[in-house]
């Protein structure tokens, strides 16, 4: 008689699990990504990363408010985990409620301030969330590590706000500008 279904696999080290459920995640299978999830957080419940994964599964999901606490189970056992702090960040964007997700994203700035990616991502939620000073600041802490960006960077600055603010804006943006250090 032929086997139909998955084979049974028991596994006693939970890295492979964790390994194919990753795979799975990046295949879209969300429900054998958190089966394997699951099973090496049973064999190993205090490695974040693996808590971290599940976290991610619930991200792709849009399960955020379960993203949300799963990633904050990894952050209960290594609390500088910064892909955690990202990745709730994300959810709480997901969920709108974007003051949480500055927060979170503040703190991953301190985590790593060269992490220009996350500081262009939070000069954007403070635009999204109309505060303009903060958000100027952040995109010009990026402008002056890579000058050659400025037009660029700008541009997607001013893309960030209301047409009634671009007045306010390219006003603040000046005097920041001139009150910039020189290279």
């Amino acid at each position: 008689m032929a086997w139909k279904g998955e084979p049974v696999v028991i596994m006693k080290n939970d890295e492979p699990y964790f390994k194919r459920g990753l795979l799975y995640l990046l295949d879209e299978h969300f429900d054998k990504a958190e089966k394997d999830f699951k099973s090496a957080i049973a064999i190993n419940p205090k490695n974040p990363y693996f808590w971290g994964g599940l976290g991610k599964l619930f991200l792709a999901k849009k399960d955020f408010p379960q993203a949300i606490d799963t990633l904050n189970e990894a952050l209960s056992i290594e609390p500088d985990y910064f892909d955690a702090f990202r990745m709730i960040g994300e959810a709480y964007i997901g969920l709108n409620q974007l003051g949480e997700a500055i927060v979170v994203y503040q703190n991953c700035v301190l985590l790593d301030p060269n992490a220009d990616a996350l500081i262009l991502r939070l000069g954007w939620l403070y635009s999204q969330n109309n505060q303009i000073e903060p958000a100027i600041e952040c995109f010009l802490t990026v402008v002056q590590r890579y000058p050659v960006h400025f037009d660029a960077l700008i541009s997607s600055v001013i893309q960030s706000f209301d047409v009634k603010e671009w007045e306010k804006l390219d006003k603040t943006i000046a005097r920041k500008i001139k009150n910039a250090p020189d290279d």
